[in-house]
């Protein structure tokens, strides 16, 4: 009998779907193949109604995003936000619709960057944002703008979701990491730091509101980041705040 004869198999390891995503990449200038924009804006009108604007896009993978069901039937055209436009991966917001919705239903959302309301004279956060059209490099800036040529992807306009909290949910299916930042209600000042801070700093995690993310989470029925959000939510309250949050619109809901 050979000496072999008892010698199982090795099974072939398996890759995880992000880093089996990243394996194709190496071959194909294509793996970027999803473009959403999302608003970034809370503007004031002047008869005092509120609208979101300034929409600013994410990439992504799709093969990646596909592994929640809400992203499969997104990306296959199954719910109405996913218009099956192919597009130019650098192309800007298109031109047949508007840059801006009056719709969005939850106007106090904290990931919303504030255009300044009449008469008032609260502190701005500037979210420092690429051209509409770009597509940044690693260094997240315009500077690094790569040449895709006819590349195309599937261009998809989310009216719902902020931006910030958006790109912060693309990038936890990535990497099953989240960055919550503090509640307006704490110190509002300390919150619009730690925004700055990690909107300047390449290698910090996305940040966002951990109220804008239970709110995506539970719509999108991802359990494990909703009560990651409700975790962050609750530490996060004290005998200074939790009146006004008990009476807030989040948990009106």
């Amino acid at each position: 009998m050979s000496k072999f004869s008892n010698t199982q198999k090795q099974p072939e390891p398996s890759l995880p779907f992000l880093e089996r995503a990243l394996k194709q990449s190496l071959h194909s200038p294509t793996f970027l193949d999803v473009k959403f924009f999302a608003f970034s804006r809370r503007s004031y009108l002047g008869d005092g109604s509120i609208r979101v604007d300034r929409p600013q896009h994410v990439l992504a993978i799709s093969s990646v995003l596909k592994q929640t069901d809400y992203f499969e039937n997104l990306l296959s055209g199954g719910f109405a936000e996913s218009n099956a436009v192919r597009v130019p991966i650098d192309a800007p917001f298109p031109d047949d619709r508007a840059p801006f919705s009056d719709e969005y239903d939850y106007d106090s959302d904290s990931d919303l960057d504030d255009e300044e309301a009449p008469d008032s004279d609260m502190d701005i956060v500037k979210i420092h944002s690429q051209g509409e059209g770009s597509v940044a490099g690693p260094s997240g800036s315009n500077s690094g703008n790569l040449a895709y040529g006819g590349v195309q992807c599937q261009q998809i306009i989310i009216t719902d979701v902020a931006y910030l909290t958006w790109r912060a949910f693309v990038f936890y299916l990535y990497f099953g990491k989240v960055n919550f930042l503090p509640l307006k209600s704490t110190q509002d000042e300390d919150r619009a730091a730690e925004l700055e801070r990690a909107l300047n700093n390449e290698n910090a995690v996305p940040p966002c509101s951990p109220k804008s993310m239970y709110r995506l989470a539970e719509k999108y029925g991802i359990v494990e980041l909703q009560t990651l959000a409700y975790e962050a939510i609750r530490i996060r309250l004290s005998t200074k705040n939790i009146v006004q949050e008990v009476f807030s619109r989040f948990t009106s809901r």
